[in-house]
């Protein structure tokens, strides 16, 4: 596996302007936007046909804080206006493993645009941007809805003063409803083959040691401190040690799972078919 440099993120600030887009400049988000923040990142997005949309109520920057260790988010607006927020993105920063070893990883979510606006050189503004705020040697990941074609020309596309795009994986995100159980026996089956644990506090040191063994194999995984449920850090909001349960095969750790309520400040709703 090729060595992967690490770098340093600088904590971002001020406003920032280009000669592409006169009309326009890019600043740091306040408290003061959480309102037109919370309308603008709910604008629904297609979605395996269905149109869905992340809210983030009732702030969006405590929401945030449970995506990034390090929330960064932007807005564009126009120079006469610069109150009125026309678009938003979040260059925030969360620790990962890269190969092996733990690093600081952009990570670029939120981007809306108002629907009303769109062009006007919005999207070329903010690709100048992250090239001024990303060293050379460094890159940054993304998630893109497959159904969301517009998103994907942008960001797949090698174009002129964007990044360098690199397509890895394909995530399937999957929904269950009415879940009555296994049959009986799958779950004597179940049952014979692994071992399931509810978690506690005692727990936390042998799940911290279980994601440092699986970076070993899986680049780019959050370098997670499950420690951070019991110092109440809004990493962790609203998580505890015995949402997640353990899995062991004879005596042995092999996988871990935590059921997470959002539902008080982050929420996927379907707005349309």
């Amino acid at each position: 596996m090729a060595e992967l440099q690490s770098v340093t993120f600088p904590r971002l600030a001020g406003v920032f302007m280009d000669d592409s887009a006169p009309d326009l400049l890019l600043r740091v988000a306040e408290s003061s936007d959480n309102a037109q923040l919370l309308a603008l990142v709910s604008v629904p997005m297609p979605s395996n046909g269905v149109m869905v949309g992340m809210a983030r109520e009732p702030g969006y920057f405590e929401a945030s804080l449970t995506q990034y260790t390090e929330p960064q988010p932007w807005v564009i607006a126009s120079r006469a206006q610069p109150d009125q927020i026309m678009a938003m993105y979040n260059v925030g920063v969360r620790p990962c493993y890269i190969n092996g070893r733990v690093q600081p990883l952009r990570y670029l979510g939120d981007l809306r645009v108002n629907t009303r606006i769109r062009g006007k050189g919005l999207v070329r503004l903010k690709a100048k941007h992250l090239a001024q705020v990303m060293p050379p040697e460094a890159f940054a990941q993304t998630l893109i809805l497959a159904d969301n074609q517009g998103a994907r020309t942008m960001m797949h596309e090698l174009r002129p003063d964007f990044p360098t795009p690199f397509r890895r994986d394909l995530v399937q995100t999957l929904t269950m409803t009415g879940v009555t159980g296994a049959p009986a026996a799958a779950s004597q089956a179940c049952a014979q083959a692994v071992q399931l644990h509810t978690a506690t506090e005692a727990d936390l040191s042998a799940m911290n040691a279980f994601v440092q063994q699986m970076a070993q194999h899986y680049n780019f995984m959050p370098a997670y401190d499950f420690t951070g449920m019991t110092r109440h850090d809004p990493y962790w909001r609203g998580l505890s040690p015995e949402d997640f349960t353990l899995v062991y095969r004879d005596g042995t750790l092999v996988g871990l799972f935590g059921l997470w309520n959002q539902k008080s400040f982050k929420q996927t709703r379907i707005v349309d078919y």
